[in-house]
């Protein structure tokens, strides 16, 4: 039976359900139920998949203290209100960090607990939502905060219009969960673009908020501990006698080696994973595999348990595990739609026709329980992801047959389905460009109608994943292509439109596909620039937004005196922006006088573009100074800028120290957030090991491109996706960086293996990286050449010319620069090696054409 109090409002009641895991929050009509998490420990698992689940907590928390801390400080900030973000990869366990989080509030008297999706889109569309107050101190907790994107964006711009209420009896915290958050792009983006004059919104709470990354366990001692207590509960629930457990330190030096490796993946999902594995192959075996290899092995283990269930209940041994992977693609359902989906789907199959769909609902959710008596998806998600291929795929089946059943499953829950399937990519697609999971969102877009769940589908798309990208450009270019049969002069929906070009053109180039990219920010420019010049008050951000992705768009076509035009003008709206509204727009002026110093150069106006780049990182020092969390990325940034512009005019050591500098600020925010960071580090630290090289210091320069390759291994490792190329780039660094120093054996290994990778994505996806394998193989060909072996550097040269052939011929301007460096190089070590013969081999006539009339076009004689 509930409970209600009086909070001090006349009309405002916290309930508390009869099982102690429920709060609703209710003034008037409008109401909000708070599920506290955190209530649930002590409950006993009864499958060692449960041993996994994050409510359930049966570990010790083990190297979270320092977040905690940090979150601890949050929430007694003297902020009224308050949003932060916590991100990580499925497994680094966001969701126990946000559970440990409610509970030490709920003990310092604050009302605490998650919002689930369901309960935040009931809450929404309550009628008196603008009047809902809280009681006191409170904390929600959302996970997979992408997913209710939209929601969210009303939700803080009402927030944000509304009275402050009073800190200290009243302070509000709202704590997102997600595995991305992207400034520049998707879900993160839209809650925090900056720079309206429409007033104060909901972006308001979220300046200077940088989405913090959980750590991954780095003592080793955390790490064994964790393996010991899964261990010894698993072997409670298989009944193995004596438990098994981990060496302890000292006693197998092997594992002490394999359990502290710098390679070893040890988020806590995948520690606790391989505890349970170990019990059937040993801890050794457990720790020698991915993580996608023992979720797959407990998935299997799951389909077991099931098929023993359906077995003891006389039901065929496949139906259960048939219907809880239909559940948890729909993230699980209460027992009405359990039933609808047990009916739908056992007529895919007479041999399950026989069983009751209501005595088979009773089994399921006896099996896989869920919420209100409902069934329960297969969880953890990189567990249940493999659970639904395994199941999907079994017996070898088409593609044709597990669409099927995605269809269906579409059908009952909608975007829900699509969401699964995204977490199932990013967790198992890897560099698969053909994966069952890839091929059924594509499908699933395909499929959809309506915008909103075109939207909902693209915010929930990382950026980084090469793997997805492909699923969200077809989204993207749905979703312009719904909006621009709609638009109908009408402003909104031209606002509309114009903002979905200019993410199509983003996705678009990173694809390779450029013209195409170019085709859409230049349709995005002409819809921002009518708006500006009804609107310009409104809209002119919009333009200088877009006028810059014009520019880099133009760049990459090697239109260089155009894209200066389009950079130019972004520029100038913003430097007008920026003194009338100088707290919203100079941030904004920073970052477009930055790319416009990279402009200049590329055209060679080296004094313009280092006055310029001088400018930009002075406004982002001043914008440092006084807000350091939300600026020091973009003043980093803009140092490298410097340090470029500066080693062009000859200045070598003021370079080297603006590079330093950069390198140095990114070190320290690398080591608050190093999942936002990491890359940005390892970006700078091969920018700064070529200023090492330039002033002779190769040992310096060895140590940097080292130290930046080897943070890129680890980036490529967790997420191969996102960032084998920038590893197998920063591999050719090295190498080069290598071969300076006559370590001729190592320099070859490197690049060697760059282009390996390069191949790999090439194959995968040609338009975007083949000029890299064209580029990575001119350096294999001087590693060759260094160790003395000219016929194996001329291959490398001639299958280097051969690669970028296609590439230059289509974009003669983008890869002239390339081309020529790469056939000046083959020419020389031909004349070099008095090869003269294959010197005249070296381009196809095509080519030289093609030369040729970049030479008429520019009236300068071809070097």
């Amino acid at each position: 039976m509930s409970e209600q109090t009086a909070n001090g409002h006349d009309n405002v009641l916290v309930s508390v359900d009869g099982n102690n895991n429920t709060v609703t929050i209710t003034l008037g009509r409008a109401s909000l139920t708070v599920y506290q998490a955190h209530k649930r420990k002590g409950t006993v698992p009864r499958s060692n998949r449960e041993l996994l689940f994050a409510d359930f907590r049966t570990t010790k928390l083990v190297g979270r203290d320092d977040a905690l801390e940090r979150f601890g400080q949050w929430l007694t900030s003297p902020a009224p209100i308050a949003v932060d973000c916590v991100i990580g990869r499925g497994g680094a366990g966001k969701t126990r960090f946000g559970i440990e989080l409610c509970e030490r509030a709920e003990a310092a008297g604050w009302i605490a607990g998650f919002i689930t999706s369901d309960r935040l889109i009931t809450f929404y569309n309550e009628q008196n939502l603008s009047t809902w107050l809280w009681k006191g101190p409170t904390l929600l907790v959302i996970d997979y905060a992408a997913a209710n994107t939209a929601i969210l964006r009303n939700w803080l711009d009402e927030l944000a219009l509304r009275p402050d209420p009073d800190a200290k009896k009243h302070p509000l915290r709202i704590l997102l969960l997600e595995r991305h958050a992207d400034r520049g792009f998707g879900w993160w983006a839209d809650l925090a673009q900056q720079g309206s004059l429409s007033g104060r919104r909901g972006d308001y709470f979220l300046e200077g908020v940088e989405p913090f990354a959980l750590p991954t366990l780095a003592d080793v001692e955390d790490r064994r501990s964790l393996m010991a207590e899964i261990m010894e509960q698993a072997a409670r629930l298989e009944e193995v006698s004596p438990a098994p457990h981990p060496p302890a330190a000292g006693a197998d030096p092997v594992f002490d080696r394999d359990l502290s490796a710098d390679s070893l993946d040890n988020e806590p999902l995948y520690l606790m994973m391989a505890a349970i594995v170990a019990l059937d192959v040993g801890v050794s075996t457990a720790l020698s595999r991915s993580r996608t290899e023992l979720a797959g092995n407990i998935a299997a283990k799951e389909v077991a348990r099931l098929e023993r269930i359906a077995k003891a209940h006389g039901a065929p041994e496949a139906l259960f595990s048939h219907l809880a992977a239909c559940v948890t693609l729909q993230g699980g359902c209460d027992r009405t739609w359990a039933l609808r989906l047990i009916g739908e789907e056992q007529i895919t199959d007479p041999a399950w026709s026989s069983v009751s769909p209501k005595r088979a609902v009773v089994w399921l959710a006896d099996g896989v329980p869920g919420a209100a008596g409902g069934v329960d998806a297969i969880r953890p998600d990189l567990i249940g992801g493999a659970f639904v291929l395994s199941v999907l795929r079994r017996n070898g089946a088409l593609f044709e047959e597990t669409v099927e059943i995605v269809e269906r499953a579409w059908r009952r829950a909608g975007v829900a389905v699509a969401q699964t399937i995204i977490r199932t990519a990013m967790d198992h697609a890897g560099h698969d460009p053909k994966h069952d999971s890839l091929k059924w969102l594509d499908h699933l877009i395909g499929r959809a109608e309506s915008d909103d769940v075109l939207m909902a589908i693209a915010d929930a798309i990382p950026k980084q994943t090469v793997a997805l990208r492909e699923c969200a450009c077809v989204a993207n270019e749905r979703l312009v292509d719904l909006w621009r049969l709609d638009i109908n002069d009408n402003p909104k929906k031209v606002v509309r439109l114009a903002a979905g070009l200019n993410n199509l053109a983003s996705f678009l180039s990173a694809l390779g596909r450029r013209e195409k990219a170019l085709a859409a920010a230049t349709e995005a420019v002409t819809l921002r620039r009518q708006l500006a010049k009804q609107y310009p008050d409104a809209f002119t951000p919009d333009l200088a937004r877009s006028l810059n992705t014009l520019a880099n768009r133009l760049s990459e076509l090697g239109r260089c005196e155009d894209a200066l035009a389009a950079a130019t003008e972004a520029t100038g709206h913003y430097r007008q922006l920026a003194k009338r509204h100088p707290d919203a727009f100079t941030p904004n002026f920073a970052m477009s006088l930055n790319n416009l110093a990279n402009f200049l150069s590329e055209l060679g106006r080296r004094e313009d573009a280092l006055a310029v780049a001088t400018e930009a990182a002075d406004h982002c020092r001043q914008l440092t100074e006084q807000h350091p969390d939300a600026f020091t990325p973009d003043l980093a940034l803009s140092l490298n800028t410097l340090a470029n512009c500066l080693s062009e005019l000859g200045r070598h050591e003021d370079a080297l120290a603006a590079a330093t500098d950069a390198a140095d600020h990114y070190r320290q925010l690398a080591k608050r957030h190093p999942d936002a960071f990491t890359p940005d580090l390892a970006m700078s630290l091969n920018n700064l090991a070529g200023f090492l090289s330039e002033l002779g210091r190769r040992e310096d320069a060895l140590a940097a491109a080292t130290d930046a390759a080897d943070h890129y291994r680890q980036l490529a490792k967790q997420r191969p996706d996102a960032f084998t190329p920038n590893f197998a780039m920063s591999l050719n660094n090295l190498a080069n960086r290598l071969s300076q120093l006559g370590r001729r054996e190592d320099a070859l290994a490197a690049a060697t293996e760059a282009v390996d990778h390069y191949r790999q994505l090439a194959k995968q996806r040609p338009d975007a990286s083949t000029p890299d394998l064209a580029r990575s193989l001119a350096v294999l060909a001087n590693c060759w050449d260094g160790l003395g072996d000219g016929a194996a550097a001329l291959e490398a040269d001639r299958e280097a010319i051969a690669t970028l052939s296609a590439p230059f011929l289509q974009f003669p301007p983008a890869f002239a620069d390339l081309m020529r460096a790469i056939a000046r190089q083959y020419i020389q070590r031909c004349e070099r090696l008095e090869r003269g013969s294959d010197k005249n081999l070296l381009i196809p006539i095509p080519i030289l054409e093609a030369f040729q009339r970049l030479r008429n076009k520019s009236g300068e004689p071809e070097a």
